[in-house]
């Protein structure tokens, strides 16, 4: 998975640039299919933002987090998009489950 990181009216250090990808890139662990990520960084008065879009084959999932630190927003963020994916995994494997049921449920009747 490829993570694409920029900031707005923000400059990213190597440090941060290194955590992001370290946090984001731990979501292919759940789930492998995801084509790339696009991070974004700003701040708002004193809250700092991070915003991020996976791209999955034929659907995309969205996270935007604030925080007082950078850090602690990456942390939220990943989160998000974590509890997002199990979500997604689960509507798709019960989704698949279940058409695999209904012809059998159909013939013992």
């Amino acid at each position: 998975m490829q993570v694409f990181i920029k900031g707005k009216n923000f400059s990213v250090n190597d440090a941060l640039h290194g955590y992001i990808e370290e946090k984001i890139g731990h979501l292919a662990h759940y789930f492998e299919r995801i084509i790339d990520a696009h991070v974004t960084l700003r701040t708002e008065r004193s809250e700092q933002i991070v915003d991020v879009t996976l791209n999955l084959p034929h659907y995309l999932i969205k996270a935007e987090e604030r925080s007082q630190t950078m850090h602690a927003a990456v942390d939220l963020v990943r989160d998000s998009l974590e509890q997002q994916i199990r979500k997604y995994k689960t509507k798709k494997i019960g989704r698949h489950h279940r058409a695999n049921d209904a012809p059998a449920t159909d013939a013992a009747r």
